[in-house]
């Protein structure tokens, strides 16, 4: 463990950036934009009458998606930290 917090304190700036995969970036920039989604979900669904459901069909493609990066950047995350 020790030697773990010695290496990420020492570290210079170039080495710690070599650490983040493309896979890690692609899970950050989808997480960004699934929140703007979001935020635009509820306003719309704001503007529709009481009375309608809303079915989010989208989040069936959303979530797994988000799921397998997540898991796959985590895998990597912690291969590489170790």
């Amino acid at each position: 463990m020790y030697k773990v917090k010695y290496k990420l304190i020492h570290m210079k700036g170039d080495e710690c950036m070599k650490k983040i995969t493309k896979m890690q970036i692609l899970t950050g920039v989808l997480l960004m934009l699934y929140a703007v989604w979001e935020v635009s979900v509820y306003r719309w669904a704001q503007t529709l009458p009481a009375s309608d459901p809303i079915i989010r069909v989208d989040l069936i493609i959303i979530y797994p998606v988000l799921l397998i990066c997540i898991i796959i950047s985590l895998i990597q995350f912690k291969r590489r930290r170790v």
